[in-house]
């Protein structure tokens, strides 16, 4: 009784955020967001039982001189500390734009969404065929009509903190088509929409890289390339998004080269009654023959908006041969 009587004290708790400077724009906004549960391993011999602090950030936000805005996301989700965005972004006119350090490489919405916004405790699982966080460069064109935004971008293609240890860098590009108004990153519609909106956002990217496998250690060179298209439907309560992958792994041998293809395809969405209560559910699937198929569903209710949610997720993963994991979830997430 304690437990929820503290919980429904979070929505007013974390409904004002923290600025600096001001009045506008400010030269630091500081938010934050929280989540954390017990966690259910529903498989025979034993069940496992847990507790998940899946998700802590601080989120540093603001403007110096000019256009320049700025962005410091430091997370420390089970106990690690990483850096995992610090860039700044100049937009010297409307319709351009330029990111620089490090940030999510373009490539659709699948990690391009901020941890803040998911529909799922988790991110979807073709999350996994994004380029993810990398150090680099990404201009961006907007249409004037805010219809379209093209974004492409070369980044060293190692991740966060690893060293640039080959000549190659990675590339992407993405083109974000919009044609009934803006689509918020964000993957519920609990807030509401007043006329439906729709986003298409074709993707690739492509890195070169050379790796020691083996003992003893041997140099191989691999080529991964991965195009992908995502369409996302907003309409009142309605939340839809469907998304198709395919990764081209291409490696070295003697004089020739194998290739590895694997496709990934995802459709989830969500009803938010009243805007509180929200089923949902998702369908993954990665590769064809013995692919990994994973069922979610879960209700999600919202106390204030994002900033303060309690969430119930299911996953059912099949690997395509005997092999099969259950996982229940309750979590509570509030954001500041």
């Amino acid at each position: 009784m304690r437990l929820f009587v503290i919980v429904m004290m979070f929505p007013a708790l974390t409904l004002a955020g923290f600025t600096l400077g001001g009045p506008e724009p400010p030269t630091m906004t500081i938010g934050g967001q929280v989540r954390f549960g017990p966690a259910l391993s529903l498989d025979p011999d034993p069940w496992e039982v847990g507790f998940e602090n899946s998700s802590a950030s601080l989120f540093f936000t603001g403007r110096l001189a000019g256009r320049l805005d700025w962005m410091v996301h430091p997370s420390m989700a089970g106990g690690r500390f990483a850096l995992l965005e610090c860039f700044g972004e100049w937009k010297p006119l409307d319709l351009l734009g330029v990111r620089f350090g490090h940030q999510k490489a373009s490539f659709g919405r699948v990690h391009n969404s901020s941890a803040a916004r998911l529909l799922f405790a988790a991110r979807n699982p073709l999350a996994a065929f994004a380029p993810g966080y990398q150090l680099g460069v990404t201009p961006t064109v907007n249409m004037p009509d805010g219809r379209a935004a093209f974004r492409f971008g070369a980044y060293n293609g190692t991740g966060w903190g690893a060293p640039h240890a080959d000549p190659w860098l990675m590339y992407a590009a993405s083109l974000e088509v919009t044609p009934l108004g803006p689509v918020p990153y964000e993957e519920s519609a609990h807030r509401g929409y007043e006329t439906p909106v729709f986003a298409l956002i074709p993707g690739v990217w492509t890195h070169r890289e050379r790796r020691a496998v083996g003992v003893p250690p041997v140099q191989r060179e691999y080529t991964t390339t991965v195009a992908g298209i995502h369409a996302a439907l907003r309409a009142d309560y309605l939340a839809l998004d469907a998304v198709f992958c395919r990764r081209w792994v291409e490696t070295e041998v003697g004089n020739g080269a194998e290739v590895v293809i694997t496709d990934g395809l995802s459709v989830q969405g969500g009803y938010a009654f009243d805007g509180r209560y929200e089923p949902i559910a998702r369908f993954t699937m990665v590769g064809l023959e013995g692919a990994i198929t994973t069922l979610e569903a879960g209700f999600n209710w919202y106390f204030g908006s994002y900033a303060s949610r309690l969430g119930l997720n299911f996953a059912g993963v099949l690997d395509g041969g005997d092999g099969a994991r259950h996982d229940l979830r309750l979590y509570y997430e509030f954001q500041f």
